[in-house]
C-alpha cells in the first residue's frame, strides 16, 4: 500500500496501519464505508497529511480523530487519521522451578516481558511470551524412554 510505506518512511514515524474499507457499510474495524482510517505512531501531522493528500484516490473519505488542514493551490484541505493509542496489559502468571533449577527470577521476567512491543491492532498471543522469558524459565518437556 502506498500510503502505509510512504507514511511509514517519513522521520519518527515507528509504526502506521491502514485500514480501508471499500464497501459500502461500516465495517467491522468503525471504518466508514469507502473510507481510510489511518493510524500512525509518531512524525509530524503537517509530513502525514500531505502523504495522504498526495496518494488518496479521489471519493476516498478519511476519518480520524486528528485534522490537518494543508492549503494546496489556494485551497484549504483537511486531511485526517488517528494516533495511535497505547494500550497497558496485565500479564498473571504462576512459575514453577524444575528440580534441577534453583531459582525463577522473577524481576528479570517481569522487565523482559514489559519491554515487548506489539503492532497497532495486533492481537497478543500467549505464545509471544514465551519466547522472551525462555532464557530465564527453562521449558522443560518430560521425555517418555520406551520401556
Amino acid at each position: 500500500d502506498a500510503i502505509q510505506s510512504k507514511i511509514a518512511a517519513l522521520p519518527d514515524v515507528r509504526q502506521v496501519k491502514v485500514l480501508e474499507n471499500n464497501t459500502k457499510q461500516r465495517d467491522k474495524y468503525g471504518v466508514e464505508p469507502n473510507s481510510l482510517n489511518i493510524i500512525v505512531d509518531g512524525g509530524a501531522d503537517e509530513q502525514i497529511a500531505h502523504v495522504i493528500y498526495e496518494n488518496k484516490g479521489a471519493g476516498v473519505g478519511l476519518q480520524g480523530a486528528t485534522e490537518t488542514t494543508l492549503t494546496v493551490n489556494g485551497e484549504r484541505r483537511a486531511l485526517r487519521f488517528d494516533r495511535a493509542t497505547p494500550v497497558d496489559v496485565q500479564v498473571s502468571m504462576h512459575c514453577v522451578r524444575c528440580e534441577d533449577f534453583t531459582e525463577v527470577d522473577k524481576d528479570e521476567i517481569k522487565r523482559l516481558l514489559s519491554i515487548q512491543r506489539f503492532g497497532i491492532r495486533q492481537n497478543l498471543s500467549l505464545s509471544r511470551l514465551y519466547s522472551p522469558i525462555a532464557p530465564v524459565v527453562p521449558i522443560r518437556k518430560k521425555v517418555r524412554t520406551p520401556s
